[in-house]
């Protein structure tokens, strides 16, 4: 679907062309899972085929024969199609942030990984955002509740700090109940000390 809808793309391209009779490139860009669809672009005078990663043509007049296939640069392609690919929908990401034992500290690991998942999360155009807290099985199921709440209420405020209205985001509480890595109750486990954040 992703490559037929590219090449619905080359095919407004061309009528754009005919209308306004000015020289167009057409780009056959892979899916994000890297499958390259094809494209046939034809006028009146020939027709090529595009069925490599970033391959393109250009034409010049509806009449005139399309130009050999050759491959753009990714940076032409940067320059070119930039508006284009941000516009296009991204797939949902999700981030694992981890605590320390009893609080809202976030280990080393994750303190440092946070401003680039932070910068990620900033990128999105309208997104939606769930935020998820855990603990471990360590203390009163009530007690672990809260904390989790904790932890997220805490990602909650950067995620508010970075622009993202609060209309965007889903704030629970699994508390101990959803448990990463199963263990016996009372026993301490650091990657259930956690809180997800999904983002779509």
């Amino acid at each position: 679907m992703r490559s037929m809808s590219r090449l619905s793309m080359g095919m407004l391209a061309l009528a754009f062309l005919f209308g306004c009779a000015k020289p167009e490139q057409i780009v056959l860009l892979p899916d994000d899972d890297g499958h390259v669809g094809k494209a046939i672009v034809e006028t009146t005078s020939g027709t090529v085929t595009l069925d490599k990663a970033n391959e393109g043509t250009r034409i010049s007049k509806a009449t005139e024969e399309p130009a050999a296939p050759n491959v753009v640069p990714d940076n032409e392609i940067e320059a070119r199609y930039a508006a284009a690919m941000a516009a296009k929908s991204r797939k949902p990401v999700k981030f694992i942030l981890y605590y320390q034992t009893g609080g809202t500290a976030l280990v080393p690991s994750s303190q440092a990984k946070l401003p680039e998942i932070l910068s990620t999360l900033k990128s999105w155009v309208s997104p939606e955002v769930a935020v998820v807290g855990h603990t471990d099985t360590v203390g009163a199921e009530d007690a672990n509740h809260r904390l989790a709440l904790d932890r997220a209420k805490m990602v909650h405020g950067l995620l508010l700090g970075i622009g993202i209205p609060a209309s965007a985001i889903e704030v629970t509480s699994h508390g101990e109940k959803n448990l990463l890595v199963q263990t016996a109750d009372e026993l301490p486990e650091p990657r259930n000390r956690r809180v997800e954040v999904s983002i779509r």
